[in-house]
């Protein structure tokens, strides 16, 4: 190695040193990484706690529907409950409603079959009946009228018997003042089979109880007798007509007025009649109130 080599060594040995020196002396710097998070701020306020959200999930609303269901199924129960207990009040107020007006029509009936049967025991000591063994009934009022002169109608009571006792109070009312008081009036059609064969009492607005018989539609008189004037062209009395064994009593104002005896009496309807008497305006109308009858075994 010549002289000119060893010296740019022992140079560049000297420099390398003399570099390593100064860079000891100088001051050591941190170095930020530029892939860190900034910290917060040192006066950042935590958050309010708020609710936990409710999760709308299928599941979530098929419960929900679940138990909207459940409670309108709930209101409805109690509706109807409230209305079937409505309908089970109202129901009892109508049962007892009937119970007491059925025990008032029972009574009031008790009380019309006492009273007839007080009649009846009095027929039955004078005579007039040979039994006093039957039923009693007491049928609807009656209240009819018609307009044909010469003729008479009558109208089914819904009983049939050949022996029984039957009363009714009787008004009439004509329209015309001046009718044929003979062949008007109020009685009862009895004994009936069709309207050829029949038995017919009645009170003629002239004052008579007339008893007849109509066999094959031949007319005939079993009886008349005067009662007495009556009122005309309005007025009333009480009729009652006792058919038992064969023969028949007619009663007007509790009075015996006809009797008469006929073999071919026979278990038949029995009618409530009207004579007409004139063929003005409505004719004549009969009504028939407090009808008591009492069917002879």
């Amino acid at each position: 190695m010549n002289t000119i080599s060893r010296l740019w060594i022992v140079l560049s040995i000297l420099l390398g040193m003399a570099l390593l020196a100064a860079c000891a002396t100088l001051p050591a710097k941190e170095l930020t990484p530029t892939l860190s998070p900034s910290p917060l701020p040192t006066n950042t306020v935590p958050p309010t706690d708020t609710a936990t959200p409710t999760v709308d999930t299928p599941a979530t609303q098929n419960a929900q529907q679940t138990a909207d269901a459940q409670a309108t199924a709930d209101i409805q129960a109690a509706t109807q409950t409230q209305v079937a207990l409505n309908k089970a009040a109202v129901l009892t107020e109508v049962v007892a409603t009937k119970k007491t007006a059925t025990a008032a029509v029972k009574a009031t009936a008790t009380s019309y079959a006492v009273a007839f049967l007080e009649v009846i025991q009095q027929l039955s000591e004078t005579g007039v009946l040979t039994s006093t063994d039957g039923y009693y009934r007491h049928p609807k009022n009656f209240d009819q009228s018609w307009a044909q002169l010469g003729w008479y109608r009558w109208w089914h009571s819904g009983y049939a018997a050949e022996n029984f006792v039957l009363s009714a109070d009787v008004s009439w009312q004509s329209a015309s003042n001046t009718a044929d008081w003979y062949s008007a009036g109020c009685g009862i059609v009895f004994s009936e089979n069709d309207k050829d064969n029949h038995h017919l009492a009645y009170f003629s607005l002239d004052g008579y109880g007339v008893l007849a018989r109509i066999n094959k539609g031949d007319w005939k008189y079993l009886a008349a007798e005067r009662y007495g004037k009556v009122s005309t062209p309005d007025g009333n009395a009480k009729v009652m007509l006792v058919v038992d064994d064969k023969r028949i009593n007619f009663y007007v104002n509790d009075k015996l007025v006809t009797t008469a005896y006929d073999n071919s009496l026979n278990d038949g309807n029995i009618a409530f009649t009207l004579l007409s008497g004139t063929n003005k305006n409505y004719g004549t109308r009969c009504k028939m109130t407090n009808i008591d009858l009492f069917l002879l075994k």
